[in-house]
């Protein structure tokens, strides 16, 4: 291999990096942010010496701790494995869409809507199930606190699972629009639900604690109730997201059938030309 392939080959790494830090920007600031906030925090608590828990966890006392009891651990070993497995999960998530975006004509906007699927995702498996722990623990005598990181990853799982069946889901779309009309909100629903029906499914026929044992994640003792929840919203209202702008998307193979033109070699190969000119 000439140093010229070389140089064409590294431009097309370069150029495909490029484009997918451009389309998943938000998403990708969305992980560090929340990483780097859980830090801070956790600094703040061991540096202040003030009992961070109390503040910051949701309990009856703290409605505030709906939202900030996901940034509060209660020790490094709690705060190390939350933060690896929000990290991993959403790495793997990451992952997930820019495969997924091979199977799709327009990657731009399918980036988008799974972009948005992400934030929403874990705003709400944080705030929805803490909402309705918080009720509950209200007219509770004994102190109740709940905290920690592994409720939104929970979210992200189910969101990661719905995730891998939407080509699947466009695919069956595909092969119906053959023969007969699909209206895009009937086209979103399909894929939304069929995505969150599949996987549910999957979950029911291995078993919710084989399931999590199998992916490396189990239901802490606390707060079970609020991981459900999680996982539930992560897997419906994930897939419904996800699927709003994928009635102007299609499942495609041409992607695979021509890679080149799929990674912009020429543009990448006259770069590196121009480099070469000069």
């Amino acid at each position: 291999m000439d140093r010229f392939s070389i140089y064409v080959g590294f431009q097309i790494i370069i150029d495909n990096l490029t484009l997918l830090l451009k389309r998943y920007a938000i998403m990708i600031a969305s992980i560090f942010t929340i990483i780097i906030l859980t830090f801070l925090v956790d600094t703040w608590k061991s540096v202040s010496g003030k009992n961070l828990i109390l503040i910051l966890s949701l309990s009856k006392n703290t409605p505030w701790g709906i939202l900030t009891s996901m940034f509060i651990h209660k020790d490094f070993y709690h705060l190390y494995y939350n933060i690896l497995s929000f990290l991993y999960y959403s790495l793997i998530l990451l992952g997930a869409y820019i495969i997924e975006n091979i199977f799709i004509d327009r990657a731009e906007m399918s980036a988008l809507s799974q972009t948005l699927a992400y934030i929403i995702v874990i705003f709400t498996s944080q705030t929805i199930p803490s909402i309705k722990l918080f009720f509950d623990i209200y007219n509770q005598q004994n102190i109740v606190m709940i905290y920690g990181l592994s409720q939104v990853v929970f979210g992200i799982i189910g969101l990661l699972g719905s995730s891998i069946f939407v080509p699947f889901s466009l695919f069956l779309v595909r092969q119906i629009e053959k023969t007969r009309e699909i209206k895009p909100v009937v086209k979103i629903l399909f894929v939304g639900v069929f995505s969150a029906w599949f996987f549910s499914s999957t979950i029911v026929v291995i078993g919710t604690h084989n399931f999590l044992n199998f992916i490396g994640v189990g239901i802490p003792e606390m707060n079970v109730e609020g991981h459900i929840y999680a996982l539930l919203i992560g897997i419906i209202l994930g897939a419904l997201i996800i699927s709003i702008k994928y009635d102007k998307l299609k499942f495609t193979l041409d992607k695979l059938r021509n890679p080149k033109k799929f990674l912009n070699v020429e543009k990448s190969r006259e770069k590196v030309l121009i480099k070469f000119s000069q």
